[in-house]
Protein backbone atom coordinates (compact mmCIF):
# COMPACT_ATOMS: atom_id res chain seq x y z
CA UNK A 1 0.00 0.00 0.00
CA UNK A 2 1.53 3.39 -1.38
CA UNK A 3 1.98 5.66 2.03
CA UNK A 4 1.56 9.57 1.99
CA UNK A 5 2.73 12.33 3.64
CA UNK A 6 1.22 15.24 4.98
CA UNK A 7 3.05 17.51 2.63
CA UNK A 8 2.02 14.91 -0.54
CA UNK A 9 -2.27 15.70 0.96
CA UNK A 10 -1.65 19.24 1.48
CA UNK A 11 -0.42 20.17 -1.63
CA UNK A 12 -3.17 20.40 -3.93
CA UNK A 13 -4.92 22.29 -1.78
CA UNK A 14 -1.52 24.56 -1.59
CA UNK A 15 -1.00 24.83 -5.34
CA UNK A 16 -4.77 25.95 -5.77
CA UNK A 17 -4.53 28.84 -3.29
CA UNK A 18 -1.11 29.52 -4.90
CA UNK A 19 -2.57 29.59 -8.46
CA UNK A 20 -5.91 31.95 -7.23
CA UNK A 21 -2.96 34.47 -5.73
CA UNK A 22 -0.54 34.30 -8.67
CA UNK A 23 -3.89 35.18 -10.94
CA UNK A 24 -4.85 37.68 -8.32
CA UNK A 25 -1.46 39.77 -8.34
CA UNK A 26 -0.36 39.32 -12.00
CA UNK A 27 -3.40 39.52 -14.15
CA UNK A 28 -1.67 40.80 -17.17
CA UNK A 29 0.81 37.75 -17.32
CA UNK A 30 -1.60 35.29 -15.98
CA UNK A 31 -3.98 33.65 -19.12
CA UNK A 32 -7.37 34.27 -19.41
CA UNK A 33 -10.83 31.85 -19.54
CA UNK A 34 -11.84 31.69 -23.37
CA UNK A 35 -14.42 33.63 -24.02
CA UNK A 36 -18.50 32.07 -22.55
CA UNK A 37 -20.44 31.14 -25.58
CA UNK A 38 -23.56 34.28 -26.12
CA UNK A 39 -27.00 33.36 -26.58
CA UNK A 40 -29.32 36.43 -28.03
CA UNK A 41 -32.31 37.21 -29.60
CA UNK A 42 -31.75 39.21 -32.64
CA UNK A 43 -34.62 40.55 -36.04
CA UNK A 44 -33.87 38.97 -39.10
CA UNK A 45 -33.62 42.30 -40.95
CA UNK A 46 -30.66 43.01 -38.22
CA UNK A 47 -28.34 39.68 -40.26
CA UNK A 48 -25.90 39.79 -42.50
CA UNK A 49 -26.65 36.59 -44.41
CA UNK A 50 -24.68 37.57 -47.97
CA UNK A 51 -21.43 35.97 -46.60
CA UNK A 52 -19.35 34.32 -49.54
CA UNK A 53 -19.08 31.41 -46.70
CA UNK A 54 -22.39 30.27 -46.90
CA UNK A 55 -21.50 27.83 -49.16
CA UNK A 56 -23.53 25.08 -48.17
CA UNK A 57 -26.96 27.09 -47.14
CA UNK A 58 -30.35 26.47 -48.42
CA UNK A 59 -33.98 27.74 -48.42
CA UNK A 60 -36.22 26.56 -45.77
CA UNK A 61 -37.81 23.51 -46.57
CA UNK A 62 -41.66 22.92 -46.18
CA UNK A 63 -41.05 20.20 -43.57
CA UNK A 64 -38.23 23.19 -41.41
CA UNK A 65 -41.29 25.67 -41.68
CA UNK A 66 -43.77 23.63 -40.05
CA UNK A 67 -41.61 22.87 -37.65
CA UNK A 68 -40.48 26.14 -36.48
CA UNK A 69 -44.11 27.17 -37.06
CA UNK A 70 -45.27 24.11 -34.65
CA UNK A 71 -42.50 24.34 -31.78
CA UNK A 72 -40.41 27.76 -32.89
CA UNK A 73 -36.90 28.19 -33.09
CA UNK A 74 -35.00 25.05 -30.86
CA UNK A 75 -31.76 25.39 -32.29
CA UNK A 76 -30.14 28.83 -32.44
CA UNK A 77 -28.61 29.89 -35.65
CA UNK A 78 -24.68 30.40 -35.68
CA UNK A 79 -23.57 34.28 -35.89
CA UNK A 80 -20.58 36.32 -35.75
CA UNK A 81 -21.61 39.18 -33.72
CA UNK A 82 -17.98 41.12 -33.58
CA UNK A 83 -18.83 43.86 -35.59
CA UNK A 84 -21.96 45.11 -37.23
CA UNK A 85 -23.90 43.98 -38.95
CA UNK A 86 -23.84 40.83 -37.14
CA UNK A 87 -23.07 37.81 -40.04
CA UNK A 88 -24.71 35.05 -40.38
CA UNK A 89 -22.29 31.75 -40.11
CA UNK A 90 -25.00 29.13 -40.10
CA UNK A 91 -28.69 28.70 -39.87
CA UNK A 92 -30.12 30.46 -43.19
CA UNK A 93 -33.41 28.24 -43.45
CA UNK A 94 -34.32 29.48 -39.81
CA UNK A 95 -33.51 33.18 -40.75
CA UNK A 96 -35.72 33.29 -43.80
CA UNK A 97 -38.48 31.25 -41.95
CA UNK A 98 -40.39 34.24 -41.43
CA UNK A 99 -40.07 35.02 -37.39
CA UNK A 100 -39.91 38.57 -36.14
CA UNK A 101 -37.02 36.96 -33.59
CA UNK A 102 -34.61 34.64 -33.95
CA UNK A 103 -32.33 32.68 -31.44
CA UNK A 104 -28.38 33.21 -31.91
CA UNK A 105 -25.18 31.93 -30.83
CA UNK A 106 -21.91 34.02 -31.47
CA UNK A 107 -19.41 31.94 -32.17
CA UNK A 108 -17.47 35.20 -33.50
CA UNK A 109 -14.61 36.61 -33.45
CA UNK A 110 -14.09 34.77 -36.63
CA UNK A 111 -11.91 35.38 -39.75
CA UNK A 112 -13.62 34.67 -43.19
CA UNK A 113 -11.61 31.59 -43.55
CA UNK A 114 -12.74 30.44 -39.75
CA UNK A 115 -16.29 31.41 -40.83
CA UNK A 116 -15.94 28.95 -43.52
CA UNK A 117 -14.78 26.37 -41.44
CA UNK A 118 -17.78 26.81 -38.91
CA UNK A 119 -20.09 26.88 -41.64
CA UNK A 120 -19.10 23.37 -43.05
CA UNK A 121 -18.67 21.75 -39.27
CA UNK A 122 -22.53 22.38 -38.70
CA UNK A 123 -23.28 21.13 -41.76
CA UNK A 124 -21.24 17.81 -41.57
CA UNK A 125 -24.07 15.57 -41.65
CA UNK A 126 -24.97 16.69 -45.35
CA UNK A 127 -23.98 14.35 -47.96
CA UNK A 128 -20.34 15.25 -50.11
CA UNK A 129 -22.08 15.48 -53.36
CA UNK A 130 -19.86 16.68 -56.28
CA UNK A 131 -21.98 20.42 -56.39
CA UNK A 132 -20.93 20.60 -52.61
CA UNK A 133 -17.51 20.02 -52.91
CA UNK A 134 -17.08 22.08 -56.04
CA UNK A 135 -19.04 25.40 -54.16
CA UNK A 136 -17.02 24.71 -51.10
CA UNK A 137 -13.37 24.38 -52.54
CA UNK A 138 -14.50 27.55 -54.85
CA UNK A 139 -15.57 29.56 -51.70
CA UNK A 140 -11.88 28.66 -49.75
CA UNK A 141 -10.04 29.39 -52.59
CA UNK A 142 -11.67 32.89 -52.80
CA UNK A 143 -10.85 33.34 -48.96
CA UNK A 144 -7.23 32.13 -49.51
CA UNK A 145 -7.65 29.27 -47.70
CA UNK A 146 -4.73 26.76 -48.79
CA UNK A 147 -5.21 23.69 -51.03
CA UNK A 148 -4.43 21.22 -48.34
CA UNK A 149 -6.58 22.90 -45.92
CA UNK A 150 -9.38 22.88 -48.09
CA UNK A 151 -8.86 19.12 -48.22
CA UNK A 152 -9.22 18.51 -44.79
CA UNK A 153 -11.74 20.85 -44.47
CA UNK A 154 -13.93 18.44 -46.63
CA UNK A 155 -12.31 15.35 -45.55
CA UNK A 156 -10.70 14.46 -49.56
CA UNK A 157 -7.59 12.83 -49.56
CA UNK A 158 -4.78 14.81 -50.96
CA UNK A 159 -4.04 12.14 -53.27
CA UNK A 160 -7.72 10.32 -54.48
CA UNK A 161 -9.26 11.33 -57.29
CA UNK A 162 -11.81 13.26 -55.83
CA UNK A 163 -9.30 15.88 -54.88
CA UNK A 164 -7.36 15.76 -58.55
CA UNK A 165 -10.65 16.35 -59.94
CA UNK A 166 -11.52 19.05 -57.70
CA UNK A 167 -8.31 21.12 -58.41
CA UNK A 168 -8.65 20.76 -62.17
CA UNK A 169 -12.42 21.94 -61.87
CA UNK A 170 -11.20 25.35 -59.87
CA UNK A 171 -8.98 25.75 -62.95
CA UNK A 172 -12.45 26.37 -64.96
CA UNK A 173 -14.32 30.01 -64.75
CA UNK A 174 -16.41 30.02 -61.53
CA UNK A 175 -19.43 30.58 -63.97
CA UNK A 176 -19.09 26.94 -64.61
CA UNK A 177 -19.95 25.98 -61.35
CA UNK A 178 -23.64 26.80 -62.13
CA UNK A 179 -23.41 23.90 -64.18
CA UNK A 180 -22.51 21.55 -62.21
CA UNK A 181 -24.72 22.52 -59.40
CA UNK A 182 -27.49 22.14 -61.30
CA UNK A 183 -26.85 18.70 -62.60
CA UNK A 184 -26.05 19.36 -66.53
CA UNK A 185 -22.00 18.41 -65.65
CA UNK A 186 -19.86 16.91 -63.23
CA UNK A 187 -16.36 16.14 -62.45
CA UNK A 188 -15.59 14.16 -64.42
CA UNK A 189 -15.05 16.07 -67.07
CA UNK A 190 -13.15 18.62 -65.34
CA UNK A 191 -9.43 17.25 -66.48
CA UNK A 192 -11.01 17.86 -70.17
CA UNK A 193 -12.56 20.94 -70.29
CA UNK A 194 -9.92 22.07 -68.18
CA UNK A 195 -7.37 21.92 -71.41
CA UNK A 196 -10.03 23.95 -73.39
CA UNK A 197 -8.94 27.48 -73.99
CA UNK A 198 -11.39 30.26 -72.82
CA UNK A 199 -13.43 30.56 -76.14
CA UNK A 200 -13.97 26.57 -76.63
CA UNK A 201 -15.74 26.98 -73.08
CA UNK A 202 -17.55 30.24 -74.27
CA UNK A 203 -18.64 27.95 -77.20
CA UNK A 204 -19.61 24.90 -75.51
CA UNK A 205 -21.89 26.72 -72.76
CA UNK A 206 -25.14 26.80 -74.71
CA UNK A 207 -24.83 22.80 -75.18
CA UNK A 208 -24.13 22.15 -71.35
CA UNK A 209 -26.82 24.67 -70.44
CA UNK A 210 -29.37 23.50 -72.76
CA UNK A 211 -29.62 19.76 -70.83
CA UNK A 212 -28.47 17.74 -67.78
CA UNK A 213 -25.76 15.68 -69.62
CA UNK A 214 -24.76 12.04 -67.96
CA UNK A 215 -20.85 11.46 -67.23
CA UNK A 216 -20.18 9.50 -70.28
CA UNK A 217 -22.16 11.54 -72.12
CA UNK A 218 -20.96 14.64 -71.80
CA UNK A 219 -17.17 13.38 -71.70
CA UNK A 220 -17.88 11.85 -74.88
CA UNK A 221 -19.35 15.02 -76.67
CA UNK A 222 -16.21 17.06 -75.01
CA UNK A 223 -13.65 14.80 -76.45
CA UNK A 224 -15.72 13.81 -80.28
CA UNK A 225 -15.37 18.13 -80.60
CA UNK A 226 -12.03 18.53 -79.47
CA UNK A 227 -10.40 16.09 -81.62
CA UNK A 228 -12.54 17.06 -84.49
CA UNK A 229 -11.34 20.50 -84.13
CA UNK A 230 -7.68 19.30 -84.57
CA UNK A 231 -8.30 17.16 -86.92
CA UNK A 232 -10.10 19.56 -89.04
CA UNK A 233 -8.33 22.98 -87.82
CA UNK A 234 -11.58 24.33 -87.38
CA UNK A 235 -12.48 26.80 -84.54
CA UNK A 236 -14.59 24.65 -81.81
CA UNK A 237 -17.57 27.15 -82.19
CA UNK A 238 -18.35 26.67 -85.75
CA UNK A 239 -18.99 22.77 -84.79
CA UNK A 240 -21.27 23.28 -82.22
CA UNK A 241 -23.12 25.27 -84.48
CA UNK A 242 -23.08 22.17 -86.57
CA UNK A 243 -24.78 20.46 -83.93
CA UNK A 244 -28.46 21.67 -84.28
CA UNK A 245 -29.06 22.31 -81.10
CA UNK A 246 -32.23 24.25 -82.15
CA UNK A 247 -33.73 21.75 -84.27
CA UNK A 248 -33.49 19.04 -81.25
CA UNK A 249 -35.07 22.15 -78.79
CA UNK A 250 -38.12 20.23 -80.21
CA UNK A 251 -37.46 17.07 -78.93
CA UNK A 252 -37.61 15.43 -75.70
CA UNK A 253 -34.49 15.53 -73.37
CA UNK A 254 -33.44 12.30 -73.96
CA UNK A 255 -33.79 12.36 -77.84
CA UNK A 256 -32.27 15.74 -78.57
CA UNK A 257 -29.34 14.68 -76.04
CA UNK A 258 -29.27 11.41 -78.51
CA UNK A 259 -29.38 13.32 -81.85
CA UNK A 260 -26.67 15.94 -80.43
CA UNK A 261 -24.55 13.11 -79.78
CA UNK A 262 -24.96 11.50 -83.25
CA UNK A 263 -24.00 14.72 -85.08
CA UNK A 264 -20.98 15.23 -83.11
CA UNK A 265 -19.92 11.64 -83.80
CA UNK A 266 -20.59 12.37 -87.97
CA UNK A 267 -18.21 15.46 -87.72
CA UNK A 268 -16.03 12.86 -85.89
CA UNK A 269 -16.00 10.15 -87.51
CA UNK A 270 -17.67 11.52 -91.02
CA UNK A 271 -16.31 8.20 -93.02
CA UNK A 272 -17.58 5.56 -90.83
CA UNK A 273 -20.78 6.67 -90.82
CA UNK A 274 -21.15 7.30 -94.09
CA UNK A 275 -19.85 3.29 -94.47
CA UNK A 276 -22.71 2.49 -92.10
CA UNK A 277 -25.25 4.25 -93.58
CA UNK A 278 -24.46 1.97 -97.04
CA UNK A 279 -24.21 -0.87 -94.61
CA UNK A 280 -27.61 -0.30 -93.26
CA UNK A 281 -29.14 0.43 -96.71
CA UNK A 282 -27.50 -2.44 -98.34
CA UNK A 283 -28.91 -4.88 -95.48
CA UNK A 284 -32.43 -3.20 -95.64
CA UNK A 285 -32.66 -3.76 -99.31
CA UNK A 286 -31.89 -7.72 -98.65
CA UNK A 287 -35.02 -7.79 -96.43
CA UNK A 288 -33.28 -10.84 -94.20
CA UNK A 289 -36.35 -12.83 -93.16
CA UNK A 290 -36.69 -13.42 -89.36
CA UNK A 291 -35.81 -14.91 -86.95
CA UNK A 292 -32.33 -13.99 -88.69
CA UNK A 293 -30.59 -11.13 -87.49
CA UNK A 294 -27.30 -9.64 -90.10
CA UNK A 295 -24.61 -7.80 -87.77
CA UNK A 296 -21.27 -6.20 -88.68
CA UNK A 297 -18.00 -8.03 -87.53
CA UNK A 298 -15.66 -5.32 -87.64
CA UNK A 299 -15.46 -1.83 -88.45
CA UNK A 300 -15.73 -2.65 -91.88
CA UNK A 301 -12.05 -4.06 -92.63
CA UNK A 302 -13.26 -6.86 -94.46
CA UNK A 303 -16.45 -7.37 -95.82
CA UNK A 304 -17.52 -10.36 -92.86
CA UNK A 305 -20.75 -10.76 -92.46
CA UNK A 306 -22.58 -12.64 -89.40
CA UNK A 307 -26.21 -14.04 -89.25
CA UNK A 308 -27.55 -14.79 -86.30
CA UNK A 309 -30.46 -17.28 -85.33
CA UNK A 310 -32.41 -17.85 -81.72
CA UNK A 311 -35.06 -20.94 -81.95
CA UNK A 312 -36.61 -22.56 -79.46
CA UNK A 313 -38.17 -25.79 -81.24
CA UNK A 314 -36.30 -28.12 -83.46
CA UNK A 315 -38.84 -27.57 -86.21
CA UNK A 316 -37.91 -23.71 -85.75
CA UNK A 317 -34.65 -24.73 -87.71
CA UNK A 318 -36.08 -26.06 -90.83
CA UNK A 319 -38.54 -22.93 -91.22
CA UNK A 320 -35.61 -20.56 -90.84
CA UNK A 321 -33.28 -22.36 -93.37
CA UNK A 322 -36.37 -22.50 -96.12
CA UNK A 323 -37.05 -18.33 -94.94
CA UNK A 324 -33.16 -18.26 -95.62
CA UNK A 325 -32.95 -19.94 -98.91
CA UNK A 326 -35.73 -17.34 -100.70
CA UNK A 327 -33.71 -14.18 -100.36
CA UNK A 328 -30.13 -16.23 -100.88
CA UNK A 329 -29.69 -15.47 -104.52
CA UNK A 330 -30.29 -11.59 -104.01
CA UNK A 331 -28.09 -9.32 -105.58
CA UNK A 332 -27.48 -6.63 -102.32
CA UNK A 333 -25.26 -9.61 -100.72
CA UNK A 334 -22.69 -9.19 -103.12
CA UNK A 335 -22.99 -5.17 -102.46
CA UNK A 336 -23.27 -5.26 -99.03
CA UNK A 337 -19.94 -7.85 -98.74
CA UNK A 338 -18.06 -5.13 -100.51
CA UNK A 339 -19.00 -2.01 -98.05
CA UNK A 340 -15.71 -0.99 -96.74
CA UNK A 341 -13.67 -4.52 -98.12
Amino acid sequence: MQRHSIFSRFWPYREGVGKLSRQAFFPESYPQHPKTPRLFWASPQSIDATGPWLVWSEAPSPELAASLARSGVLSPILVDASQEPVLLVDGLGRLRAGHDQVLCLDVGPLSPQGRLECHLAANFHKPRTEARLVTAARSASTLGMAWDDTLALLAVHPHSKTARLLAAWLALPASWDQWIVRGHACLTVAPILAKLPPDDLTALTPVVAAYAWSQASLAQLVSWLQETAQRTEQPLRDLVSCLGIEAAGQLSPKDAMARILEAARRLRYPELCRLEEAWHAAAKSIGLPRPWRMERTDQFETGHVELRLRVTRPEDVAAAAKALERCARHPGWAALMEIGA
